[in-house]
């Protein structure tokens, strides 16, 4: 989907060797089950022949602008190449010009890189509150399964924050990113999500942070005598 204000682009590299193919911009709307590739050549927004008549070896890069009445609408880049087999290779790309703050983000995931960003710095600012936490429960001798899964959940869910913004900010570099930096991202995201509801679960059958009697080296000892 682009948006008007974007001024959207499709940028296509085209590899062909045999005659008859065509690259084609189509509505999405187009794109209903048993169309013919006849109807979709003649609905198409943009026909663009990929070879001519040789037995050559040609190679396209093709930049289309998306025009301003394509404002909200879904499109869809197609190579065809009716009554016959296609036979290219092929890199197609849509991107918004501009910084890459923006270019590989569609109109919906715009602003996506900046919230992960600040999602990160706010895990970074809070990494002293939760060593600070985790010290006192310590020096209170009241660590249990219960403090140590909730703890974990909250490091794993941290590692995934910064994981996964990793990833977003190769992917605007690239527009790939890094497949298997998103991948962890997302298991250590599922680990985290069931610790807590282990956590949650613990809680609600009665469990929860307690000692049953004062250390004999603590403080509250000491104050009481």
């Amino acid at each position: 989907t682009f948006d008007q204000t974007s001024n959207g682009r499709i940028h296509s590299q085209t590899i062909v060797s045999t005659p008859g193919h065509k690259f084609l911009v189509v509505n999405a709307t187009d794109l209903v089950p048993g169309a013919s590739c006849e109807s979709l050549v003649k609905a198409a927004k943009v026909v663009e022949p990929l070879v001519e008549r040789s037995t050559e070896v040609i190679a396209y890069d093709l930049t289309l602008n998306v025009e301003p009445s394509l404002n909200g609408q879904q499109v869809a880049a197609i190579i065809a190449r009716c009554g016959q087999e296609i036979s290219a290779e092929y890199i197609i790309e849509f991107d918004n010009p501009g910084s890459w703050w923006v270019k590989h983000f569609s109109c919906g995931d715009l602003g996506l890189l900046q919230k992960w960003l600040s999602l990160s710095l706010l895990v970074v600012a809070l990494l002293p509150v939760g060593m600070y936490s985790w010290k006192t429960l310590e020096r209170r001798q009241v660590h249990n399964d219960l403090t140590a899964l909730f703890f974990m959940s909250a490091f794993f869910l941290a590692l995934h924050c910064i994981a996964f913004t990793v990833h977003m900010v190769v992917y605007a570099k690239n527009g790939t990113g890094l497949a298997m930096i998103a991948f962890v991202a997302q298991f250590l995201d599922l680990l985290a999500n069931c610790m807590l509801f282990i956590v949650m679960l613990m809680m609600a059958h009665g469990v929860y942070i307690t000692r049953s009697e004062i250390p004999q080296d603590s403080d509250e000892m000491s104050n009481s005598m």
